[in-house]
């Protein structure tokens, strides 16, 4: 088996597509192409976690993200969005935070946020 650069670096990739006009058309081609290039996972908006599941099954990783992209869903927001992407098959999430939380040191309602 040849080494290529592809093949040493792949599975270390998310293939990924977040743009908010993302259509489930799209997202099964970037599933397509996530088995062909052999990533390391999909990652996709928690809408589309059943489809990408669906496509590419158990041969990659469903990755999706939670608050994205700023971070200032409430926190029973973000705990209910992560139990429903799990329940649909994602393998993984990408858990946005409310930067402004931590630039303000507000250390207390950080640790709500995000525990």
């Amino acid at each position: 088996m040849e080494l290529t650069a592809w093949s040493l670096i792949g599975e270390h990739i998310d293939h990924t597509m977040l743009k908010p006009t993302a259509t489930p058309q799209e997202i099964a081609r970037l599933c397509h192409e996530g088995l062909e290039m052999k990533v390391c996972s999909i990652c996709v908006p928690p809408s589309y976690v059943h489809l990408a599941k669906e496509t590419v099954g158990s041969s990659l990783k469903v990755d999706c993200v939670i608050a994205f992209p700023l971070g200032y869903s409430l926190p029973e927001v973000k705990a209910f969005e992560v139990e429903r992407c799990i329940g649909e098959g994602a393998d993984e999430v990408d858990f946005v935070i409310n930067q402004g939380l931590v630039k303000g040191g507000c250390w207390d309602e950080f640790d709500r946020d995000v525990l």
